[in-house]
């Protein structure tokens, strides 16, 4: 097969066929094409101005085949209202050529610009977007079905459902007939359509799922830290979130900034995703709330407060601290200090020489 200017030749068991945009054109019967035909190059181009005219050539596969006498008749080319009457020149010798004098012009129905994706996840009391691209729509509607229910949600820009969280969002001029579903929730996860009322009916499928997925920074929701030394957050997440974003207040944490000894360490597992934030050589102004925002799960933050030389009960150690995941979320957390391993936290319970805690919250680490 060979393309050219937009148009495609295909070789389809006994039969040609030339496709111009969305529509299929039968030309002629080939009872004999698959034996005797080499090569088929389709010479037109496409004009934006209106139908083009095209031409097709046959080369015949070399000797054994050229005792064939390549005719009209032999292929039965007959003469159409559709494509007018066919002309040919040519032999044995040599390729036969044949064309019409034109094509009709493409055939505008509505169909849908399928770029956009097909599975969306959400975060509970986010917004949800599905989006629906419709070219050529002319006057057709287009309308948003919830499939549980068979539920029609809008027509056109109009909803048609007392639950306001679902409105579509059309710009002006635009293909666009987007569906919008504020503070999302679990029982909206489903199949929603896309559908144009043409006939028959064309529509077009999106899967939503909303997660409740929520990110945990790992200790209790306040941690010490000395002047000079190093703090160390660690963010975990049960699913694979596309990326972690760290703030201190309401700015993003700025690896590149002048202060300097910022790091990030996020890694990805089977289970999960975790993110690690260090921030060497603390200062007061290093204080304040840290939040870790992944992408598709609800935030978690922590109160972080850099103290100069106070020595609080709960004082986050300079240690190294390692993480686990399990499938159901944190399984094991190793924290070393000094070389020497002093905590074990395994299915959420935390041994620390002999007394066992039960939640990561009430996890206190720190130098007596």
């Amino acid at each position: 097969m060979k393309i050219l200017g937009g148009y495609s030749v295909e070789n389809q068991e006994s039969s040609i066929i030339l496709r111009l945009t969305r529509i299929l054109y039968r030309l002629m019967m080939l009872s004999a094409y698959v034996d005797y035909v080499g090569q088929v190059e389709a010479t037109a181009a496409a004009a934006p101005d209106g139908p083009q005219p095209v031409g097709i050539s046959f080369a015949p596969r070399p000797e054994q085949d050229r005792k064939y006498v390549l005719t009209m008749q032999h292929f039965g080319i007959t003469s159409s209202p559709l494509f007018g009457n066919p002309s040919a020149t040519g032999g044995t010798s040599g390729p036969m050529s044949f064309g019409f004098p034109q094509l009709p012009p493409p055939d505008n129905k509505p169909y849908f610009d399928d770029v956009n994706p097909r599975n969306v996840t959400t975060v509970v009391d986010d917004t949800a977007v599905l989006k629906c691209r419709v070219k050529h729509k002319g006057n057709r509607t287009v309308s948003w079905m919830r499939k549980r229910d068979l539920h029609i949600l809008t027509s056109g820009t109009h909803t048609y459902t007392g639950d306001q969280r679902f409105s579509v969002h059309h710009p002006p001029d635009s293909d666009d007939w987007d569906l919008k579903i504020s503070y999302a929730q679990p029982r909206d996860s489903g199949i929603y359509e896309c559908q144009v009322n043409t006939e028959p009916k064309i529509n077009l499928a999106v899967f939503l799922h909303v997660t409740a997925a929520r990110a945990m920074i790992i200790g209790s929701q306040e941690a010490h830290i000395r002047k000079g030394s190093t703090i160390s957050l660690s963010c975990v997440v049960n699913f694979h979130a596309p990326s972690i974003t760290w703030y201190h207040g309401t700015t993003i944490v700025n690896f590149d900034s002048a202060r300097g000894g910022i790091s990030l360490e996020t890694e990805k597992t089977d289970a999960g995703t975790s993110s690690r934030l260090l921030l060497t050589k603390a200062t007061v102004s290093d204080s304040g709330n840290y939040t870790c925002i992944p992408a598709g799960a609800i935030p978690a933050s922590v109160q972080v407060y850099v103290l100069n030389g106070e020595h609080p009960a709960a004082m986050q150690t300079s240690g190294q601290m390692a993480l686990r995941l399990g499938p159901s979320g944190l399984h094991s957390l190793v924290v070393a200090v000094g070389g020497a391993t002093v905590a074990l936290l395994s299915t959420w319970m935390l041994a620390i020489y002999g007394q066992t805690l039960t939640t990561v919250s009430e996890m206190h680490l720190g130098s007596r």
